[in-house]
C-alpha cells in the first residue's frame, strides 16, 4: 500500500488498473495499479493506490519507489511504502483510507495500533511482524506499550500469543451479546445458543482457537458443555417450563426401567418445540440420559446409576454379564436391557466378545 504523486509533464492521466513498470533501487518490474480514493489521478495530483506487482519483492515501510509508462517509456511519479505486505483493500473505504492516511502522518506505535484496529480476528507478532516488515525486538516493546494503555488484549493459545484491539474486542462482544439474544427470543426455552453455531455466524473467516480465546474474555458469557448464554438468561424456567419439565421426569419415574421412546413421552398440552427443548435441556444437565442405538431410549439418571451399580457388583463375583441377566435383574424387556448394555459399551463399563448378547467388564469395571 502506497502513497503516490503523479509527476507533470504527463498529459495522459493515469486511470486506476493501467499496467505501469515499477522501479526501486536497481529493480525494474511490471505491475498494475490500483488507485483508492480517486477514479484517475492528473499531473500535480497525489493519493493513495495498491500496486500489484508481477513477482514478489522484499520492502520495507518507507521505501521510495518510481512508475513509468512503458510506452512510451516515461517516469509518471513515485512515492513511498506504506504498507510492504497489504492484504487486498477495497476502493473508496473510508475507513481504509484513514488508516492510510495514520500510517502515513502517524509514529511507529501509531502505525502498529492502526495495524490490530484492522485486524479484525486478531494477529500474532510473526503476522504483524511480517505485515509491517518489523523484527520481533521492535515489536514487542511496542505491543507491551499497546497492551498497558489498554488498547491491546492478549489472547493467549497453544501455538502463541494473538492480540486484539480493544476496539475489536468490544465489537465482538456486542456482536456477541447481539446474537445471544436474538436467540433467546427465538428459542425462550433452551439453555443457550452452541457455539459452533454462534462461530459459523459471526467468526467465519478467523480462527477457531482465537474464538474461544476470546469468548473466554467476555464477562457476561456463560458456558454449559458447550452451550453459550448471557449471564441475565440464566433465570428463564417459568411456570409453564417448570409443568413440561415436572410431567417429563414424572413419566420416567413412573416408568422405570421400562425405558421409554421420545414419542412415547406424553406431551399434554406443551407445544412441540418447547417439550423438545426442555428435554434436551434434561439431557444437557445430567437428569435424563439418552441409551441404546436403535432406538434411542430415555432414563433418568438415578436409575441408570442403579444399574451401574449393580453391574460393577456383578463383575466382582462373575466374569460374563449376559443381556439376558440383566434384563431379568431390573424385570424389564430384552430391548431395554440392551440398550442399557449399548450405554455401558460405549461407556466402557462393558465389553463385546463373541456373542451379541454376552459382555466382560470393561476398563472403567476394573
Amino acid at each position: 500500500m502506497l502513497r503516490y504523486a503523479f509527476f507533470p509533464p504527463p498529459k495522459e492521466p493515469l486511470k486506476t488498473e493501467r499496467d505501469c513498470i515499477f522501479l526501486t533501487g536497481t529493480t525494474e518490474l511490471l505491475c498494475r495499479i490500483i488507485l483508492l480514493d480517486k477514479e484517475e489521478l492528473e499531473a500535480g495530483e497525489e493519493g493513495y493506490c495498491q500496486i500489484l506487482l508481477e513477482q514478489e519483492m522484499v520492502f520495507a515501510k518507507g521505501d521510495p519507489f518510481l512508475l513509468r509508462f512503458y510506452s512510451p517509456v516515461e517516469t509518471i511519479g513515485g512515492g513511498t511504502v506504506l504498507e510492504a505486505n497489504a492484504k487486498k483493500k477495497k476502493r473508496f473505504r473510508e475507513e481504509e483510507i484513514d488508516a492510510l492516511r495514520r500510517k502515513e502522518e502517524g509514529s511507529l506505535e501509531e502505525t502498529l495500533e492502526s495495524y490490530f484496529l484492522e485486524a479484525k480476528f486478531g494477529a500474532g507478532l510473526k503476522e504483524a511482524g511480517k505485515d509491517l516488515s518489523l523484527e520481533n525486538e521492535e515489536l514487542l516493546p511496542l505491543v507491551e506499550e499497546l497492551r498497558g494503555n489498554g488498547k491491546l488484549c492478549e489472547l493467549p493459545l497453544q501455538q502463541g500469543t494473538v492480540y486484539l484491539h480493544g476496539d475489536n474486542k468490544f465489537y465482538w462482544e456486542s456482536k456477541c451479546n447481539e446474537e445471544l439474544e436474538k436467540f433467546r427470543k427465538v428459542h425462550p426455552y433452551r439453555i443457550g445458543m452452541a457455539k459452533a453455531e454462534l462461530r459459523e455466524k459471526l467468526w467465519k473467516k478467523g480462527n477457531a482457537k482465537v474464538f474461544d480465546a476470546l469468548l473466554s474474555l467476555l464477562p457476561e458469557l456463560q458456558t454449559k458443555g458447550d452451550l453459550l448464554y448471557l449471564s441475565s438468561q440464566e433465570d428463564f424456567k417459568d411456570a409453564n417450563y417448570q409443568g413440561i419439565e415436572k410431567n417429563i421426569l414424572t413419566t420416567l419415574e413412573n416408568a422405570g426401567y421400562q425405558l421409554l421412546k421420545l414419542e412415547e413421552l406424553e406431551r399434554g398440552k406443551a407445544r412441540e418445540e418447547d417439550f423438545q427443548d426442555i428435554l434436551q435441556n434434561i439431557v444437557v444437565e445430567g437428569r435424563v440420559v439418552k441409551v441404546g442405538e436403535d432406538p434411542e431410549l430415555l432414563i433418568l439418571a438415578q436409575d441408570l446409576e442403579k444399574v451401574k451399580a449393580w453391574v460393577l457388583e456383578y463383575f466382582q463375583k462373575e466374569e460374563v454379564l449376559g443381556i439376558a441377566t440383566l434384563k431379568d435383574a431390573f424385570s424389564t424387556s430384552r430391548k431395554c436391557a440392551k440398550a442399557m448394555i449399548q450405554y455401558f459399551d460405549r461407556e466402557k463399563i462393558t465389553k463385546k466378545v463373541s456373542g451379541e448378547s454376552e459382555r466382560v467388564a470393561g476398563p472403567a469395571a476394573k
